[in-house]
C-alpha cells in the first residue's frame, strides 16, 4: 500500500480574494486589483479549513481493479459469521475465480473487498486489528480444511463442514 496523500474532487477550495480580477494579456495569469488599484500578487490556492489531506491507501485486485482510499474510507469492521456457511465464506475470501461472487459484506467506496485483504486494511487502524485477528484465523484455516474437503468431492457436504470446524 502506498503512502501518497489523496486530495479528492470538491476538497480542496481556492481562497477567495475581495476585489475585481481581470486576466492579463497572455490570458494565463488572473491579476487582482484592490479598492485602491494597485496590482496584487496572483492568488495562491489555499486549502479551506475544512479540507484535510490524508495518507492514501492502495489496493490491487486480481481483476486490475485498483482501489484508492484513506483510513476515513475505512468502516468499521463487519460483525459476520461463517459458522453455518462456509461457501459463502469461500465465495467472498478472495478475489479469484471460480468462487469469486463479487460480493464482500465490507465495502469501501462503492467496491466489495474481499476478506483476504481484510488484514491489510484493518491492521493500520487503531485496535481494530486486535479484534478481528482470531476470527480471520480462525476463517482461513476452516477454509483450507473446506476447499481440501470438497476437492477430495466426499459425498457428504456435512462431513466437510463438520472437518472445517472442528
Amino acid at each position: 500500500m502506498d503512502n501518497l496523500t489523496c486530495r479528492r474532487a470538491g476538497e480542496l477550495e481556492d481562497l477567495v480574494v475581495a476585489g475585481s480580477t481581470d486576466t492579463d494579456p497572455s490570458g494565463s495569469t488572473p491579476t487582482i486589483h484592490a479598492k485602491n488599484s494597485t496590482p496584487a500578487p496572483p492568488p495562491t490556492p489555499v486549502p479551506s479549513p475544512l479540507t484535510r489531506l490524508l495518507p492514501c491507501r492502495t489496493l490491487n485486485f486480481s481483476n486490475g481493479v485498483v482501489l484508492e482510499f484513506t483510513e476515513e474510507d475505512i468502516p468499521i469492521p463487519p460483525a459476520v459469521s461463517f459458522a453455518e456457511n462456509l461457501a459463502l465464506l469461500n465465495q467472498m475470501w478472495d478475489d479469484t475465480p471460480p468462487h469469486w461472487q463479487g460480493n464482500s459484506v465490507l465495502i469501501i467506496r462503492s467496491v466489495p473487498v474481499p476478506i483476504v485483504y481484510w488484514k491489510r486494511i484493518y491492521s493500520r487502524l487503531h485496535g481494530e486489528w486486535k479484534g478481528l485477528k482470531s476470527n480471520w484465523s480462525l476463517w482461513k484455516a476452516g477454509l483450507s480444511a473446506f476447499v481440501i474437503c470438497t476437492s477430495l468431492s466426499l459425498p457428504h457436504s456435512d462431513d466437510c463442514y463438520t472437518l472445517a470446524t472442528g
